[in-house]
């Protein structure tokens, strides 16, 4: 699965969902700033969306802007992680 600041799908709990049709050999992409809270190999993002954010290191890099874009899509440990809960697991 690739990289993408504009994915084809969402993770949700451990379910890979499709956010729009996804043709029969078209990469399904991903944002891993949703799932990661502070990559520990971050990489630079070549997805060519009119969105793509440059890099992905996570969401704790994010800006406030950015954060709020993501609203709704951001796994709850993540969350839980930016605002300083303790894990469950």
């Amino acid at each position: 699965m690739s990289p993408s600041c504009a994915p084809s799908a969402d993770l949700r709990g451990r379910e890979l969902i499709a956010l729009r049709d996804i043709g029969v050999l078209e990469e399904i992409t991903f944002d891993y700033d949703t799932t990661e809270y502070a990559m520990a190999a971050p990489f630079a993002c070549l997805c060519g969306a009119e969105s793509c954010r440059g890099h992905v290191r996570g969401f704790r890099f994010l800006s406030a802007a950015q954060r709020m874009a993501l609203d709704g899509t951001v796994a709850p440990h993540v969350l839980a992680l930016w605002h300083g809960e303790p894990r469950r697991g």
